[in-house]
């Protein structure tokens, strides 16, 4: 396409008969060169505003084309975008919106509606959020159908959240279940378009953008200053590129100099770089990834955890990815996450978020009914765990909350048979079967 380009540019900019016949054969000669075809029906032309009409219908006929005032959309986005308008976007929230709709009458798990969101939700978007920086308006919107439809089944009915959204979008190896925000998704697929054209000075759009910026030379320094003692040019002796700062033949810096000619907050800066032993250009090294290079996925997670430094989790990072690669029923999975994130929809929790509700414990009558009385203190659950093939008598043991309960016993069954131990399935299956007679 490029040959094309440079074909078209050599041709008149004026618009008359004669330079539109130019056009049509230079893309007749293009085709029939290179063996491709350009389908008329699907091109366009523009005309300017103050064109007389019986010009446009002379000339489209003569390019067989038709007419529009602004440029069509392609790969399901508009090419001509004003700024950050809330408008231009909105078909991609529709899209969204209209794929949950349809999935509204499925009967799925929380685990299946997740892989919904981050398999086909998130590459509807993909197209659009690879290129443009979506508005904050949009990605909330669409964070928001996302969160609802993974609680509820449905972006129409708000439902209730019981979880953060933040300790929702964590990695599942740190406490999350690693549910898509789509406003960090933007941004990661933005960097790293950015970051490519950084690695690329031999692209055009890296051209364009260091001549429209300015993009500075001087930064080969960390703090991106470079001060000197006097403000007499440095290159004046003889000093024009930083191999100047060695001494001669050897790649070691000539300190000396260097405390002569810079600042010392300078001198001290690059007298503690480190030089490479291989004449190589300097290079981008994203520190979040193993081998260096920024991806998608690396940058993702970096705002992720970004956005919550410190993190309380109940769990250890091992036992979270323990408990996720196990070969328990996803169901058993997502029960234990919420146990674990104080996510049931107990009485007392359901009391605190106003819902007139009576709070006592169905099994035994105590006045408040939550994890730690219903799954372990109640008479019930102790003589359920006591006649379990586990016989665990908890009764000693409630002093230790809840989560902490949990947590030891699967870090121990799994440090006895690995994920797949029969010890924390039967221990699981015992909680789960607690959590189903309670609600029956």
């Amino acid at each position: 396409m490029e040959v094309l380009s440079r074909m078209m540019i050599k041709l008149e900019d004026t618009a008359n008969q004669k330079s539109c016949e130019e056009v049509r054969r230079t893309i007749y000669i293009f085709c029939k060169i290179s063996g491709e075809a350009i389908n008329f029906d699907k091109s366009s032309v523009i005309f300017s505003p103050n064109t007389p009409d019986f010009v446009k219908n002379k000339l489209k006929q003569i390019l067989d084309t038709p007419c529009t005032d602004k440029l069509r959309r392609y790969l399901g986005c508009d090419v001509e975008i004003d700024g950050r308008s809330f408008k231009s976007f909105q078909p991609l929230l529709d899209k969204v919106q209209r794929k949950i709709l349809s999935w509204k009458h499925l009967s799925l798990s929380q685990l299946g509606r997740l892989i919904l969101i981050n398999v086909i939700l998130v590459a509807l978007c993909s197209n659009v959020l690879a290129v443009f920086l979506v508005p904050k308006r949009i990605t909330k919107h669409i964070n928001s159908s996302l969160m609802r439809y993974w609680w509820k089944g449905t972006a129409e009915v708000k439902g209730m959240c019981w979880t953060k959204r933040t300790a929702l979008e964590l990695p599942k190896g740190l406490g999350g279940i690693c549910l898509r925000n789509i406003d960090f998704y933007n941004k990661a697929f933005l960097v790293k378009q950015a970051v490519r054209i950084h690695n690329s000075p031999s692209l055009l759009i890296f051209r364009v953008m260091r001549a429209a910026y300015k993009y500075p030379t001087e930064t080969w320094l960390p703090s991106k200053r470079v001060q000197f003692k006097t403000q007499e040019a440095i290159s004046r002796n003889g000093i024009t590129k930083v191999m100047d700062l060695f001494h001669s033949t050897t790649k070691i810096w000539n300190a000396r100099l260097i405390w002569r000619k810079f600042a010392p907050d300078t001198a001290r800066e690059i007298l503690s770089l480190h030089i490479p032993n291989d004449d190589i250009d300097g290079q981008f090294h994203w520190m979040a990834n193993k081998n260096g290079q920024a991806t998608v996925k690396s940058i993702y997670n970096h705002l992720v955890m970004g956005k919550v430094p410190s993190q309380n989790m109940e769990m250890s990072e091992i036992s979270w990815k323990t408990l996720w690669r196990s070969d328990l029923l996803p169901k058993w999975k997502i029960f234990i996450w919420k146990i674990m994130n104080k996510s049931l929809a107990v009485k007392s929790r359901l009391r605190k978020r106003g819902m007139k509700v009576n709070v006592e414990c169905c099994f035994c009558k105590e006045p408040e009914e939550n994890e730690t009385q219903l799954f372990r203190d109640c008479p019930i659950s102790i003589h359920t765990w006591k006649a379990s093939p586990l016989g665990i008598n908890v009764q000693n043991n409630q002093h230790v909350d809840i989560g902490n309960w949990i947590k030891n016993f699967l870090k121990f069954f799994w440090k006895e048979d690995r994920h797949d131990s029969p010890g924390a399935r039967t221990f699981i299956v015992v909680l789960w079967s607690i959590w189903l007679h309670r609600n029956e």
